[in-house]
């Protein structure tokens, strides 16, 4: 998203300096790829409380940032290459560049923690479940050797039966 704003943001100066209309349809564009990317993050974030704060603040600094830009566009789509040229500089000393900037960083700093506890969780489900399985590998071999060993001590006790019943009957 941050690089669909930057591009989108570059586009526009090259429209305001050089009044090329292919320009103003690349920051057209790429405005419009930015709030797609917000509104995807709203539905991937949409379970998380403290993030849905986060993208609703970024959302409510994009639609101000949104504002000074499109006058800027709207100034440079008139030809009015002085007035389009002042907007597009008070709108790149604007402290919400500053805000948006942070907002995406809080955002991303927080998804990356979670996504550090979920590794650690998802780290030690899988020591437990090794450890599960060595357990259940450890019982099945005992259970197996006991069933070998249950199988040859029945196969000498018939053959001892046999033998003790010749005997009695010879």
């Amino acid at each position: 998203m941050d690089a669909a704003i930057s591009r989108a943001e570059a586009a526009l100066g090259r429209f305001v300096v050089g009044l090329i209309n292919e320009d103003g349809l690349i920051f057209d564009e790429q405005w419009r790829r930015a709030r797609a990317y917000l509104t995807q993050l709203e539905r991937d974030v949409k379970d998380n409380p403290e993030q849905a704060k986060n993208v609703a603040q970024l959302r409510s600094e994009l639609e101000r940032r949104q504002k000074f830009l499109f006058d800027v566009a709207l100034s440079a789509n008139y030809n009015r290459a002085l007035a389009a040229i002042s907007k597009y500089h008070a709108a790149g000393q604007d402290d919400g560049l500053l805000r948006i900037d942070r907002l995406i960083n809080t955002i991303i700093s927080t998804e990356r923690r979670a996504l550090l506890e979920r590794s650690r969780n998802t780290e030690a489900d899988r020591e437990s479940l090794n450890s599960a399985m060595w357990l259940f590998s450890g019982i099945g071999a005992v259970t197996a050797i006991f069933a070998i060993s249950t199988t040859f001590s029945l196969i000498r006790a018939t053959g001892e039966r046999r033998l003790a019943k010749l005997e009695q009957y010879a």
